[in-house]
């Protein structure tokens, strides 16, 4: 018979029994078949782990046939076996231990599909015991450097996405976790200890809370060397900057910077300590030293303990010219100067002088700054030129290159100019390091709505013929009007109106008699007038249609015009036209 009709037979009859335990040989026979034919191994993998449970006293032989088979040369059989283990942990915890271990190291594998599956099964053990599990890969595999890396990876790209679902249902886990990371810190190459920093800031314990990431900066600058700390050692370095990489973000959500710029001052920036470091990694070294000053408090202690080293920076890395020059340009173009370097330096003596005012002072310290002022004159008219020719020429990468020049010269110039003046004279510069992301362009301010146009309203075809027949009769009945004062001896008229009113009114408390003789002919004239047609108008006008001889208006009242028009007297306000036929 052959491996996989063993399989079968040894698998049913354990199946079956009511009494699996009792089937001690029959799984025997499912172990030993882990060295069978490839048929067999596969079916075996699945078998094995399904009893596993019922057999306690086979367990180390049982895990061995599936370790084993994890290495076997078929990539389904390792595949197959991988996927099973974390059913082992399910039903005895007692193995976790081991399980997790064994997946841990199976992060090395070469092949995508193989490690994907390890990926799963060791997530699937995490979610099964978190705690333990986490502590066995931080105390076990981050201790061997071969493994480091792989499980770093794991950690960053697996299991920090399942943070908020592992962390929430299990109380104290997320700072366990932090915990543990801190404790590997100081173990750990300057890309490990980026890795591991970026994985404690997205914890919730650190991500709002200022307090906390206090703390947290203040262990991360704990983990570097102190006294041991040699400037020389590249890879020393390349720690430092890795630790400031991700602390000087968090030093820009307001945390302190005194702990690292302690550090800076103490351990870098001493001329005899300054000068073993890596000619290579100066620049870069320096700039999260200007990070940090520019981010320290106005009252930082450490900034007047620092003033002779800043000084001596200075002295350094900007020569004065030959006393043969010909003249000040001639003599900055003679000076080799680092730019990317001396505006580190720049800013250093620019923010230390803000703090201390004296800080910057002496002739010596003036005569570089004089050099400097000419030198960035000189190089930003020739930069400009070039890159005019580079945006012609539509040469991309160049134009950036000269772009990012003229940014690090200017901001040399910048600093130097206020660095020239008297103390009390300097002005507070708003500082964009070259080195930092460039900002983002501001924002268009929208211009204010324009006040609406009033829209004028098209008049109706009936109502734009009466208004030219009205304009025309107005035109019309000017010369009529002028006739009619001049033949009154007083200026009453239609034109007169309000006037007329008032002037009724006085007349009318001398002559009581004038004035109920002229009411009762006005009460006449209403009566003729009855069947007129009457049409109260803003724009007083006498019709051209009317015809007949007015009669005079008596008392107070206003003498009426002529061609039939009335003016209505006796203190009436009102501007009445007739339009109507002579009679």
């Amino acid at each position: 018979m052959d491996d996989v009709a063993n399989a079968y037979d040894a698998y049913n009859a354990i199946d079956q029994a009511t009494d699996k335990s009792s089937k001690k040989d029959a799984y025997v026979t499912l172990i030993g078949l882990a060295h069978g034919s490839s048929g067999a191994k596969r079916l075996v993998a699945q078998f094995i782990p399904k009893f596993f449970t019922h057999f306690p006293t086979l367990y180390e032989k049982a895990l061995d046939a599936l370790l084993d088979l994890c290495e076997d040369e078929e990539l389904v059989i390792r595949t197959v076996t991988i996927k099973n283990l974390p059913s082992l942990v399910k039903n005895s915890r007692d193995l976790l231990l081991k399980i997790t271990d064994v997946l841990t190291q199976l992060l090395q594998a070469e092949d995508s599909e193989e490690l994907n599956t390890v990926r799963q099964a060791l997530l699937a053990v995490i979610r099964l015991d978190p705690k333990g599990s986490i502590m066995m890969i931080f105390g076990s595999s981050l201790k061997q450097k071969d493994l480091r890396e792989k499980t770093l990876e794991f950690l960053a790209a697996d299991l920090m996405p399942l943070r908020g679902e592992l962390f929430a249902k299990n109380d104290g886990l997320e700072k366990l976790f932090a915990e543990e990371i801190k404790k590997v810190l100081n173990d750990v190459n300057s890309s490990e200890f980026s890795i591991l920093v970026q994985m404690l800031l997205k914890l919730q314990l650190y991500e709002k809370n200022v307090a906390a990431r206090q703390e947290l900066v203040d262990a991360l600058i704990a983990q570097l060397p102190t006294e041991t700390f040699d400037p020389s050692d590249e890879d020393a370095i390349r720690k430092v900057l890795a630790c400031a990489k991700v602390v000087i973000p968090i030093l820009e959500s307001g945390v302190s910077s005194a702990t690292l710029l302690t550090f800076f001052i103490n351990r870098i920036l001493p001329p005899d300590r300054f000068s073993r470091v890596a000619d290579k990694q100066k620049t870069s070294i320096l700039r999260p030293f200007v990070d940090c000053l520019r981010l320290a408090g106005p009252k930082e202690e450490g900034v007047k303990v620092m003033v002779p080293h800043v000084k001596q920076l200075l002295l350094d890395n900007v020569a004065l010219p030959s006393p043969n020059a010909a003249d000040s340009i001639t003599a900055a173009e003679e000076v080799k100067i680092d730019f990317s370097r001396v505006e580190c330096i720049a800013f250093a003596c620019y923010l230390t002088s803000m703090r201390v005012p004296e800080a910057m002072n002496g002739e010596e310290l003036a005569a570089r700054f004089r050099v400097l002022y000419q030198a960035s004159q000189n190089n930003v008219s020739k930069l400009k030129t070039a890159l005019s020719v580079h945006k012609q020429q539509k040469e991309a990468e160049k134009e950036k290159a000269v772009e990012k020049a003229i940014v690090v010269i200017s901001n040399i110039f910048s600093c130097v100019k206020e660095l020239l003046k008297q103390p009390r004279l300097r002005n507070k510069l708003t500082l964009h390091p070259s080195w930092k992301a460039p900002l983002p362009p501001p924002k268009a301010v929208p211009a204010p709505n324009p006040a609406p146009t009033p829209i004028k309203s098209t008049p109706a075809p009936q109502d734009a013929k009466r208004k030219a027949t009205e304009t025309g009769q107005q035109q019309q009945q000017q010369p009529l009007l002028k006739k009619a004062k001049q033949q009154q001896p007083t200026p009453t008229g239609l034109g007169g109106a309000k006037q007329q009113g008032r002037n009724n009114q006085s007349h009318s408390g001398a002559n009581s008699n004038a004035n109920a003789k002229h009411q009762q002919q006005q009460q006449q004239q209403q009566q003729q007038l009855a069947a007129v047609p009457v049409k109260v108008d803003q724009k007083l006008y006498v019709p051209p249609a009317a015809r007949g001889a007015g009669g005079p208006g008596p008392g107070a009242g206003n003498s009426g015009v002529g061609n039939g028009i009335v003016g209505v007297g006796g203190g009436d306000q009102r501007v009445v036209s007739i339009a109507g036929t002579a009679r």
